[in-house]
């Protein structure tokens, strides 16, 4: 029997998630909540974190439906932009976005358990000392010549 590389065992399929949706949440919503779940990395939803995302997930079922329609009416087109509102202010508050994927900007970070931040208390290291440091306001000016 072959062995099993590391990376391979680090894949969690979408039906194992160990974050399953909510029992109130229809079909459409449910599969939503496991996409958006797996493809997350591992951890990084929290159990308080299940309604807003169910919340999320709903809102995402709307504006499909709204957006599927080939002509809308007025009404429809502000709904849209409603439930377009909602869903963009759902992901930043899950940390759904981009900007969120970036390695400085994980949870881990946001909560001050990045491993090279200096407590506040801590007085940072000196710098060598090679003389004062010039600048503009601390260097006698200089004459022109006439």
């Amino acid at each position: 029997m072959p062995r099993i590389s590391a990376d391979a065992m680090a894949i969690v399929p979408v039906h194992k998630t160990e974050f399953p949706p909510p029992a109130h949440l229809g079909d459409e919503e449910a599969a939503v909540f496991r996409d958006v779940v797996g493809t997350a990395d591992r951890g990084h939803f929290r159990p308080e974190d299940r309604e807003l995302l169910g919340l999320y997930c709903a809102h995402v079922v709307v504006a499909r439906r709204l957006m599927a329609r080939r002509r809308r009416t007025l009404d429809q087109q502000r709904d849209l932009r409603a439930e377009t509102a909602i869903i963009v202010n759902l992901s930043t508050k899950l940390r759904l976005g981009p900007k969120s994927r970036a390695p400085d900007h994980r949870r881990a970070a946001s909560a001050g358990l990045q491993g090279n931040v200096r407590p506040p208390w801590v007085d940072p290291p000196a710098a060598p000392s090679e003389g004062p440091i010039e600048t503009r306001w601390t260097t006698t000016p200089t004459k022109p010549a006439a």
